[in-house]
């Protein structure tokens, strides 16, 4: 009896088999969770360049909030197909005078971590843009020959030129950096000696 123990102990026959079947189950998981991370960081890295395309668009915009918010989203959605690779959770942005942040999730579906109850993985992404605005520089130009006077045109033009300055000053982040040149003309113009830069 101890004899045929002794060589059941020593038979090495059919261990690679043994072996194979233990580690093939670990081989097979690695694998999988590897593709699936895989997809999440392709997600992520998506996720990451259509936030800068939204930011950049919308930092180098004017407009309301609100109008400025759709601009956002626009260029977000237009850059990262919502349900193609992968699920957006959300989308929001924190708008301030001086810079822009916006962050997103999306949500992407497993094939193999799933087996082991987990049937998705968020990726996350968040983008800060300055704003920075060196400044502006306008001449108006403005005809106020004897045509004007019909059906009260240089009052309308008045209005307009008006509203115009209006809205470059409400909507800078500070007065000093906007110059606005006001140029009358009947028949020329006099630029003087800054217009031909002596």
């Amino acid at each position: 009896m101890i004899k045929r123990l002794h060589h059941f102990f020593r038979d090495n026959r059919g261990v690679t088999v043994a072996a194979f079947a233990v580690v093939i189950p670990i081989v097979i998981a690695v694998t999988g969770v590897a593709v699936d991370m895989s997809r999440a960081y392709m997600v992520k890295k998506r996720l990451g360049q259509s936030l800068d395309a939204a930011a950049l668009a919308t930092a180098g915009s004017s407009g309301t909030e609100d109008e400025l918010e759709s601009r956002m989203q626009a260029y977000f959605y237009k850059n990262f197909e919502d349900g193609n690779i992968g699920t957006i959770q959300e989308l929001d942005w924190d708008p301030q005078d001086q810079e822009i942040r916006i962050w997103a999730t999306a949500r992407v579906e497993t094939t193999f971590m799933r087996i082991w109850g987990h049937n998705h993985i968020d990726a996350y992404a968040e983008v800060t843009v300055q704003k920075e605005l060196r400044g502006i520089e306008v001449a108006l130009v403005m005809d106020n020959t004897g045509s004007m006077g019909a059906y009260n045109n240089i009052g309308a033009l008045r209005d307009a030129a008006a509203s115009f300055v209006d809205i470059m000053f409400d909507r800078a982040p500070s007065p000093e950096v906007i110059k606005i040149g006001l140029i009358p003309y009947s028949t020329s113009v006099n630029i003087g000696r800054y217009g031909l830069g002596q």
